[in-house]
């Protein structure tokens, strides 16, 4: 006889053998963003191979012209980067390296989604099953699979913690310091998953505005604030100084409108049965949905006696599904509302929706497997089979070759987006400006960064072939010169006549100092922790005469 154990066991195995498959056959997939992901992953480790510290521009790449991914891409995906490096002393592939990331990602989806069932339910047997909900959902397998959106799925790994903070924080209190925690790792993830976790915090405290708004929640959400603020700041820090002294595309040209956005919305019939997406301008085979039968569990859980928080939970995640489908109009909010368009793509909302349903979808499950063994099968067996779909796409679709010298606009300054000049670069052709005057090979490196061997016959304006960022200095023949900004985004460097060795340094105590803040902040946060942890506990003794209650 099949037991609940056996049934939960063998759906195990099963996730487990299907989700693995794409990173354990030969070669790898193509996804959307494959070659954005690939040049960060290999920038780092130039840098890191020249020694360059912090690992911040990339000199070596062919055709990125010291593009900076490092400094504005969120962090934490690239200590995934370094810690695939580290496992493997640096010698892996650079397919290896990447499919270790994805396997790294899938088991912090699968933990996070465990302990939040684990605490929520109270079960070790609930964590398992929502584990296996989360990373079987449709469109947690559509970012690893279908879109290699690499930060994007690490943000939503951590997701389920967020929301089990939020759902503790009007219940036992237990976990409720999940909210910074993951909070942080969200925004070192992907920014525009900030946004959406914000769009859930704002439902929730909708539906539970009397429990969260107490005196006591509210001075946890404000210490909680300046926690995430402290822990980021070696992100944000940098970011900051460039959006106020660099002039990056993404900051200025790249913001999406409503109306753009609302072309990207999908299909309800396709978001439902989970099929690939043929609406609006989202690429086609897009999964853009958490799967039907992780909808179907969700609606049945509605019915079923829970508490009211998981209900508000569960009717959080519905909505935000809704939302991402052709029901909702963007249009109708007024096109100077804030920080809402930074999400780009409304689908993104799926992130926390299907760590929302997983949590609660778990309870008729639960009840099947006790109650309904064949019934419980064939949903374990449906699950599987939505899961499946965007696994086969990444099959279907082997990339002939993981190398891209393309070339991409959003950490360009506004300058090299004007006129020719970037499709100029996109086309592997040096930069325009003072052509006759063009370093483009270093002689060397000096701690990472590229020095030049200069004869000058007369005086001239020559042209570095690196993007202009903020702070970066030139040393020439051993002074210290600010670089000229050129009118193509590049820098340059006046030079008399004779022989020269200009050699391009960054301040980067631009970036150590924030990072030095997140540090210490984590490092009193770890003391505070192991503190708690060996402080005996307090033994209360009654007074003499006390009878027992």
């Amino acid at each position: 006889m099949v037991t609940e154990k056996s049934l939960r066991r063998a759906a195990l195995a099963a996730m487990a053998v299907m989700v693995l498959l794409p990173l354990l056959s030969a070669g790898i997939w193509y996804g959307h963003d494959w070659e954005a992901h690939l040049l960060r992953m290999t920038s780092l480790n130039q840098a890191l191979a020249h020694g360059q510290f912090p690992p911040l521009f990339d000199y070596w790449n062919p055709n990125q012209y010291g593009y900076s991914w490092q400094m504005f891409y969120p962090p934490l995906s690239s200590l995934l980067f370094l810690l695939a490096r580290g496992l493997t002393f640096g010698l892996a592939s650079d397919v290896l390296q990447m499919k270790l990331v994805f396997a790294f990602i899938l088991a912090i989806g699968f933990s996070c989604a465990f302990y939040a069932g684990k605490r929520e339910h109270h079960s070790l047997a609930a964590g398992t099953l929502c584990g296996l909900l989360f990373v079987t959902s449709v469109y947690f397998l559509n970012n690893l699979y279908v879109r290699f959106a690499v930060g994007e799925c690490l943000a939503m790994a951590v997701m389920p913690l967020f929301v089990r903070g939020c759902s503790s924080l009007i219940s036992d209190r237990r976990d409720s310091r999940l909210i910074p925690v993951s909070a942080s790792l969200i925004l070192l993830s992907n920014i525009p998953s900030v946004v959406v976790s914000l769009i859930f915090f704002l439902l929730f405290a909708a539906l539970n505005a009397r429990a969260l708004f107490t005196r006591q929640n509210l001075l946890f959400l404000a210490r909680s604030v300046l926690l995430i603020l402290a822990l980021t700041c070696l992100y944000w820090g940098p970011l900051l100084y460039h959006m106020l002294y660099s002039e990056v595309y993404a900051f200025k040209g790249m913001l999406f409108s409503y109306r753009h956005m609302d072309r990207y919305k999908s299909d309800l019939l396709q978001t439902l049965l989970g099929l690939p997406s043929q609406y609006g301008l989202t690429q086609h085979g897009t999964y853009s949905s958490p799967g039907l039968p992780l909808l179907l569990l969700s609606l049945a859980a509605l019915l079923m006696p829970i508490a009211r928080r998981g209900k508000t939970l569960l009717v959080a995640g519905l909505v935000m599904v809704l939302l991402t489908t052709n029901l909702m109009n963007w249009n109708w909010l007024p096109v100077h509302t804030p920080v809402i368009n930074i999400m780009q793509f409304s689908w993104r909302l799926l992130m926390c929706a299907c760590a929302l349903l997983a949590l609660y979808a778990v309870v008729p499950l639960q009840w099947l497997l006790t109650h309904r063994r064949k019934t419980a099968a064939l949903m374990l067996t449906a699950l599987l089979a939505a899961a499946w779909l965007p696994v086969k796409s990444a099959l279907d679709q082997p990339l002939p070759r993981f190398q891209t010298t393309r070339l991409y606009a959003d950490y360009l300054n506004t300058r090299t987006m004007q006129g020719n000049t970037y499709e100029l670069l996109a086309a592997q052709t040096l930069p325009p400006t003072a052509r006759d005057h063009l370093l483009t090979l270093p002689g060397g490196y000096i701690n990472g960064y590229p020095t030049f061997h200069v004869s000058a016959p007369a005086p001239a304006l020559y042209t570095l072939p690196y993007v202009m960022y903020a702070g970066y200095t030139l040393m020439v023949d051993g002074q210290r010169v600010a670089p000229v900004p050129l009118d193509d985004g590049f820098m340059g460097v006046r030079l008399p006549p004779g022989e020269h060795t200009v050699t391009l340094s960054y301040q980067t105590l631009i970036v150590i100092i924030p990072a030095l803040v997140s540090l210490s902040t984590l490092l009193m946060l770890a003391c505070l922790w192991v503190r708690k942890r060996l402080r005996p506990p307090m033994i209360l003794i009654k007074p003499p005469g006390h009878l027992p209650e």
